[in-house]
């Protein structure tokens, strides 16, 4: 077990990452920090420092596994539809967090739900507490991903009809 981000310049022991190695993979999870109170630190360090360290565990020749919450929407379908205007500033919906997102993708990870349901447009894991609304009518944001190094994918689902948090559980095999 890897606590922390190990190649991140800056000390960080909020737990935001953990890392479970096994015979033939690693399993990453993550709690991305929003940028919405650093966008400096998110997307200019963390990100850099989480795509380097995704590396290094790829270069091992073992499968990796990056989980977790990513605080992004990495494409327009990934957020509900009429939100945000175009012309805001947002957290999880800006260009340098989705670029981030997408240097994963060019590096081989494959997100596990778009490679089964890549048109599926109301697959969110995460909904805005204070609208409790929002959740009944499925009006989120899918911000929680499975990044996988290997394609063998056979089964994805979003558990949207878990409850507990503001969150719902994502299931891949």
């Amino acid at each position: 077990i890897t606590k922390d981000l190990p190649t991140l310049s800056e000390i960080n022991n909020e737990g935001r990452c953990i890392t479970a190695e096994f015979e033939n993979f690693y399993v990453v999870n993550v709690y991305t920090p929003n940028s919405g109170s650093n966008e400096e630190f998110r997307v200019n360090i963390w990100d850099p420092a989480m795509y380097e360290y995704l590396n290094t565990l790829k270069n091992t020749g073992k499968d990796v596994v990056f989980v977790g919450d990513m605080n992004v929407c990495h494409k327009e379908h990934d957020v509900f539809s009429g939100f945000p205007s175009v012309s805001q500033r947002v957290a999880g919906l800006l260009p340098e967090e989705r670029d981030g997102f997408d240097k994963y993708i060019q590096n081989g990870f494959i997100d596990s739900y778009r490679y089964l349901k890549p048109d599926i447009a109301d697959g969110y894991t995460w909904w805005n507490p204070r609208l409790k609304q929002f959740r009944e009518q499925n009006k989120g944001w899918r911000i929680d991903y499975a990044l996988v190094s290997r394609d063998n994918i056979s089964k994805v689902n979003i558990l949207r009809n878990i409850f507990g948090s503001d969150h719902c559980p994502y299931l891949v095999e």
